[in-house]
């Protein structure tokens, strides 16, 4: 039979578990749909120099085993006003060479 603490206490790390989840979720909808308002502005949103899907920026928060992550950049147009965001993907250096010592 199970202890009644450590069924608490697992339930309790759930909880807290799926709290963090949540907000990360909200955190990335923010972020997304401050992307979203700049697009609407008629600022141009690329994902490694190409215009992409709306459904497909979702994976801006994806990293590698690497360490790669994309990396936002901001261009300004020549009237000097935000003109093009840019999302890069960039590697941890650190961590490839690291990896190909090994």
């Amino acid at each position: 039979m199970l202890n009644p603490t450590f069924l608490h206490e697992r339930d309790r790390n759930k909880t807290l578990r799926t709290k963090k989840v949540d907000r990360d979720y909200d955190q990335k909808e923010l972020y997304l749909n401050g992307i979203r308002k700049f697009r609407n502005r008629g600022i141009r949103i690329l994902f490694d120099g190409k215009e992409i899907q709306e459904n497909e920026w979702k994976d801006l928060f994806l990293t590698s085993e690497n360490g790669g992550f994309y990396r936002c950049d901001y261009h300004k147009g020549t009237d000097g006003c935000l003109a093009e965001i840019h999302f890069d993907w960039v590697y941890n250096m650190e961590k490839t060479r690291e990896k190909s010592s090994s």
